[in-house]
């Protein structure tokens, strides 16, 4: 999967892992390289992620107006199911982005690389809190940015997808494992759905023509 995701966006490095170093290790890894490229902005993808069509011009175009340093590239169903609510409200307004204070998936991002050169930091803070990647990122962009409001931003119409397959992780810190049910799942965005099958897919696809002059709304 690794191997096919590469040559779908031509990714400059992949870091392997044959499952001694986990999933946080393996994104510093990637923060460690990127920070020595050179380059204005860094991309992290995780190997199970189906791209967009016209996924080059939509990242170029993301970037270039993104609000915010660090920019997710998918806003997706699911997880974490106590923002599913929110992210049905702000999904639905005329933006291109919609901002949050924590990052709520790390599937794929954007970042400028001297936020990437604090790779080190980010895992003391993962050894430290002993949780997810994502959950890292959020507690080490609060500690570092320590002034009120948001940190992050999504691209309303995400840049890639959710191959919606099994997990390797069971317990996910609500109580709720891999095919348990959620709150929010409804494709209507009926808020008054319940146990529903949990679905892990992008709430909305970016495409050929999809707009990034629309501004940002927060969640």
């Amino acid at each position: 999967m690794a191997n096919m995701l590469a040559n779908q966006v031509g990714a400059e490095a992949i870091v392997w892992d044959v499952g001694e170093i986990g999933a946080a290790s393996n994104h510093l890894q990637a923060w460690e390289y990127l920070a020595g490229t050179g380059a204005e902005w860094g991309v992290v993808l995780e190997d199970d992620v189906i791209p967009c069509r016209d996924f080059y011009r939509n990242l170029a175009k993301a970037i270039e107006v993104s609000p915010l340093p660090i920019l997710s590239l998918y806003l997706g169903r699911g997880r974490p199911p106590q923002w599913q609510q929110s992210v049905s409200r702000a999904i639905t307004q005329d933006v291109s982005f919609i901002t949050a204070p924590v990052l709520l998936s790390a599937q794929g991002y954007a970042m400028r690389t001297e936020l990437l050169a604090d790779h080190k930091r980010v895992g003391l803070f993962a050894t430290r809190i002993r949780r997810p990647i994502d959950e890292a990122i959020s507690y080490w962009a609060t500690k570092k940015r320590k002034r009120e409001g948001d940190k992050f931003a999504y691209c309303r119409f995400s840049l890639v997808d959710h191959w919606d397959g099994p997990t390797l992780i069971e317990d996910h810190g609500d109580g709720r494992g891999r095919n348990g049910l959620t709150d929010l799942m409804a494709g209507d965005c009926d808020p008054s759905g319940s146990a529903l099958p949990e679905i892990r897919k992008a709430w909305l696809m970016a495409g050929p023509s999809t707009d990034w002059s629309r501004g940002c709304t927060r969640l």
